[in-house]
């Protein structure tokens, strides 16, 4: 047989199996087509499952590191302007920002990969279940495209919720940027260093003098009432009152250089064998800020 006979013969071979192709065919490929999809689904809904997973673990890591950071500015005693508060924090959070930025890059890129593969699965059984749509109006085939079709619909269903429920996920987990990684501009760790300036604020009502800058250190508060003057120092509660109380002792010697010829300390403080006026030194503890109570 030459070739153009044999030609002709395949061609006639599959001229023939196309004539026998009919909607019973179509149907079927159809359905694997919907297997295929229906895997893929299987497929992106145990990675959509793990990634919320990974994302809950970053939200909670980005929770537990801010409260931890809070509990640390809490304990502190420092001078609380607005540069050593934001000093102190960009010292305590480089770690847990560097940690959290890390983590939440890899997961904002593998969230928008999942979100752009869930939308295309979705796009997919849409034009599935307009291909099948045609053969829900043929007699040879229609009880089996209308069972393939409803569940190619339903299947189509949970996949728009598993979009809906990663897009929902993903939102959630994009606030982890204003957690520890939004450092001192963070509300919450803002408030947390306000919290000790505003005690001392409240404490210093009482003082004449405060925040003397002095070779020592800054007392926070000296007082002149009538033969007892007072050098105090105001300490969250992390601290014991003798810390205080030793820290406004360290003051005393420069406080009463400082107020040796102030009108003010001679007219109200008791003086010592050498001239110079007498102050007590007091430690007062104020509550200090938790991060259960969200300052």
């Amino acid at each position: 047989m030459d070739r153009k006979t044999m030609a002709l013969l395949v061609l006639s071979v599959l001229v023939g199996f196309a004539a026998k192709a009919g909607p019973s065919d179509d149907v079927s490929r159809l359905w694997s087509d919907y297997k295929s999809l229906k895997s893929e689904f299987n497929d992106m809904d145990k990675k959509v499952e793990e990634f919320i997973g990974k994302s809950r673990q970053l939200r909670e890591l980005d929770k537990t590191e801010l409260d931890a950071l809070i509990s640390q500015i809490c304990r502190q005693d420092v001078e609380r302007n607005d540069d050593e508060a934001d000093r102190l924090v960009k010292s305590m959070s480089e770690k847990s920002q560097e940690k959290a930025t890390a983590a939440f890059t890899t997961l904002e890129s593998e969230g928008k990969d999942l979100q752009y593969k869930v939308s295309q699965l979705v796009d997919k059984m849409k034009t599935s279940l307009r291909n099948i749509e045609p053969y829900k109006s043929i007699d040879e085939v229609k009880s089996d495209a209308a069972d393939l079709y409803s569940q190619q619909e339903s299947t189509r269903d949970y996949t728009s919720k598993l979009y809906d429920k990663l897009d929902a996920d993903y939102n959630s987990m994009k606030n982890v940027k204003e957690g520890v990684m939004k450092g001192s501009n963070n509300p919450r760790l803002r408030a947390a260093m306000d919290y000790g300036k505003e005690k001392h604020e409240y404490n210093q009502r009482i003082c004449a003098e405060k925040e003397l800058s002095l070779s020592s250190g800054k007392p926070d508060c000296v007082t002149f009432a009538k033969d007892n003057c007072a050098v105090w120092e105001f300490k969250p509660d992390t601290y014991s009152e003798s810390d205080a109380r030793r820290q406004a002792e360290d003051y005393v010697p420069d406080v009463q250089r400082y107020f040796k010829d102030k009108q003010i300390a001679i007219d109200n403080c008791k003086k010592d064998s050498n001239g110079l006026p007498i102050f007590e030194a007091k430690g007062v503890l104020y509550p200090a800020c938790r991060p259960q109570q969200r300052p």
